[in-house]
């Protein structure tokens, strides 16, 4: 399971760079999905439901992606490099408590 959600994130992100690289991040300056070799499959489709990326307004079959999104992808990943640290913690901490609870008389 963990590996499905890393590949949909790393996906994600391929897709919001190639948006970013190409400047596509306004409606005016907005791209054709093949112009920019992206499918229109089920992670594009999530990112367009969550607002993520966005249809061009002038026209339909052109799309662009949210200037902040490479900023949410980053937040993203530091809130699992914290949760990450905060469970290591815990474990340490339960591991030294159960520890010294043994070794009392």
């Amino acid at each position: 399971m963990t590996n499905s959600l890393n590949d949909v994130a790393q996906g994600e992100a391929e897709i919001i760079r190639a948006f970013s690289q190409a400047n596509a991040t306004s409606s005016h300056s907005a791209k054709l999905l093949d112009d920019l070799a992206i499918a229109h499959d089920a992670t594009f489709a999530s990112l367009l439901d969550r607002g993520i990326v966005r249809r061009s307004s002038s026209d339909p079959f052109k799309y662009y992606v949210l200037h902040q999104a490479p900023s949410l992808f980053a937040s993203r990943e530091q809130r699992r490099t914290v949760i990450a640290a905060l469970r290591a913690v815990i474990v340490i901490a339960v591991a030294l408590f159960v520890w010294r609870m043994i070794d009392l008389p």
